[in-house]
């Protein structure tokens, strides 16, 4: 339940929907017609919310010790939390030195 809800909560913090404290409860709980609140918020949605799923199982193989942490696995990580993402946003700053 609090993984479930952790994932719908991921996505809309990241921006990439809204959610609502009623829909974020029924999706949790698994309550009946959870799938179509999902659906009633956009159409990509769901997907984004399976990838945090995801990424919150390999999160859990880390805190279990099923699984080290590593530069593959931050990759992995990083591909399974955006994998529904079409775009993404990219900020570039420089930071310039004065001596």
């Amino acid at each position: 339940m609090a993984l479930r809800s952790a994932a719908l909560e991921t996505g809309a913090i990241e921006g990439l929907y809204s959610t609502n404290r009623g829909i974020t409860r029924t999706v949790a709980l698994q309550g009946a017609m959870w799938e179509a609140e999902l659906d009633k918020l956009g159409p990509d949605v769901r997907g984004h919310f399976e990838a945090q799923l995801a990424a919150l199982d390999l999160v859990l193989d880390v805190a279990t010790k099923r699984l080290d942490i590593s530069e593959a696995w931050i990759r992995s990580l990083h591909a399974q939390a955006c994998a529904r993402q079409a775009t993404y946003r990219a900020v570039f700053r420089m930071l310039l030195g004065v001596n």
